[in-house]
């Protein structure tokens, strides 16, 4: 269970990262390679997180419109199983419930910071001086 635990987090640590090189509509421009979970033929970006998960998490997670988010959702649910077979005590439970609750918060943060536009002043100055 902690090997399924600590799998799952390298599986959102590499979801969320995913997720965040995604291009938006207004970065289309850049035709360079950005790896992409929901494109069926990106098959080395999906092996990523396919490595860490079992073949139905897998397939239960791809299916969702935020991989990542699924992801800590999981790992949430697995908290009360440890304490039913007495792994944690209430107040481990609540322990390991609170790093969660930050990785949602931290990821909405992120996800904030990518899809902020910025004002066509900064980037028409950015491009100048470099």
């Amino acid at each position: 269970m902690h090997t399924e635990l600590i799998y799952r987090h390298l599986a959102w640590i590499n979801a969320l990262r995913i997720q965040l090189r995604r291009t938006t509509m207004l970065d289309r421009k850049n035709l360079s390679y950005v790896p992409d979970l929901k494109l069926k033929n990106d098959r080395e970006c999906q092996d990523y997180i396919r490595t860490f998960l079992s073949d139905d998490e897998y397939i239960e997670v791809m299916q969702q419109a935020n991989t990542a988010t699924h992801l800590v959702k999981n790992r949430g649910k697995v908290l009360p199983t440890l304490a039913k077979d007495n792994e944690l005590d209430a107040y481990q439970q609540v322990n390991m419930m609170q790093p969660l609750e930050e990785l949602y918060n931290l990821q909405g943060k992120c996800e904030r910071i990518k899809n902020t536009l910025f004002p066509c002043q900064y980037a028409f100055f950015s491009t100048v001086f470099v």
